[in-house]
């Protein structure tokens, strides 16, 4: 089974994530396949969400490849949500509307949604930021004695900007 295909409470882990944008005005989500595409699909079938599969073909694209596998599907839209869906993220706080909200204000060509965990730099890598919140480094290690280091939920609001900084192919 692919990880965005798992069960939790018997939906799987990709649904649960979609579920924060059932206020956004989002009507699409691309999900982009490479592991077990015909596996997920079934498992998705049942639930009343669109979702458009693309897959990454013959080799893996990661992140990056896949936004670009995409540009035509994304790039009408000002802003657009990246999500991990190998990842589960609980939260009872409008993160949707706060996110996008601060990524107006900044004209940001990608806002992370973080969360506060103890293990940030001691059991895994994080996101160290400054006393503004601009992102000074990502892993393990604290860059500065003045950072922040946050958990990156897997969550992202990318700008269509983002187009200028990647490949034009995987």
């Amino acid at each position: 089974i692919p990880k965005p295909a798992l069960p939790i409470l018997n939906v799987p882990m990709i649904f649960w994530n979609a579920i924060y944008f059932r206020k956004s005005q989002i009507q699409n989500t691309v999900v982009n396949t490479f592991h077990l595409e015909d596996v997920l699909r079934e498992r998705l079938s049942d639930y009343d969400h669109h979702f458009v599969f693309s897959s990454d073909g013959k080799e893996v694209l990661g992140t990056g490849g896949g936004i670009a596998n995409n540009k035509d599907l994304l790039i009408n839209s000002e802003d657009f949500w990246v999500i991990n869906g190998d990842g589960f993220f609980l939260s009872d706080v409008d993160f949707v509307s706060l996110a996008e909200k601060r990524h107006q204000q900044t004209g940001a060509i990608c806002t992370l949604v973080v969360t506060d965990h103890p293990g940030v730099g001691q059991q895994f890598g994080g996101v160290w930021v400054d006393a503004f919140g601009k992102v000074l480094a990502i892993g393990k290690n604290k860059p500065q004695e003045a950072a922040r280091g946050f958990h990156f939920t897997g969550f992202r609001v990318l700008s269509r900007k983002i187009f200028h900084h990647l490949p034009t192919h995987g």
